[in-house]
């Protein structure tokens, strides 16, 4: 009997056979590669000696749930001989990110989309410049007191950069 003949022989008594055994290894994240969406790690529990590479970050590389682990941080990783390694469990995050093609909602949505700064920012100054105009138009008319005029609006003055967003809907 051949050696593999054998060991299919013992997994078929052990009920192992054509089972899909998933390994968990305890990690550091060494490096991230955001083009793949996938990283390197190196096992700190398992008894793996080597760094385990294409760990990904994410199911699928185009859509989903990004979550990106900071370097030198510790990861869960998952992996079996069928299956690709992944990140299961994570101890800290760098970034998270969010890809759908028919949008995200948050919190229910009732509130409506989420403004776009820059956008927000030309059409006060529009406004504001508007304003200014027509007050010094008044002005002149009126000696006193003089209404000042209206500061233009910077984007850092409505923004916040804590939560951003992507792909303008072309306004």
């Amino acid at each position: 009997m051949s050696d593999t003949r054998i060991i299919d022989a013992v997994r078929k008594m052990a009920g192992t056979y054509n089972k899909e055994l998933s390994v968990m290894v305890v990690a550091e994240v060494v490096s991230v590669d955001m083009a793949t969406r996938s990283c390197v790690c190196n096992p700190l529990s398992g008894g793996g000696s080597s760094y385990l590479t294409g760990v990904q970050l994410m199911a699928e590389v185009d859509d989903g749930f990004l979550l990106v682990p900071a370097i030198g941080s510790a990861v869960i990783v998952c992996y079996s001989p069928r299956s690709v390694p992944y990140i299961a469990l994570f101890s800290a995050i760098e970034k998270i990110s969010l890809f759908t093609a028919s949008g995200i909602q948050l919190q229910g949505g009732e509130l409506g989309g989420l403004v776009i700064a820059e956008s927000l920012t030309a059409r006060l100054n529009l406004i504001e410049n508007a304003f200014n105009a027509l007050n010094t138009k008044v002005n002149a008319l009126a000696p006193t007191p003089a209404i000042p005029p209206l500061a233009q609006t910077t984007t850092a003055q409505i923004e916040n950069e804590t939560v951003t967003h992507g792909k303008s809907n072309g306004s």
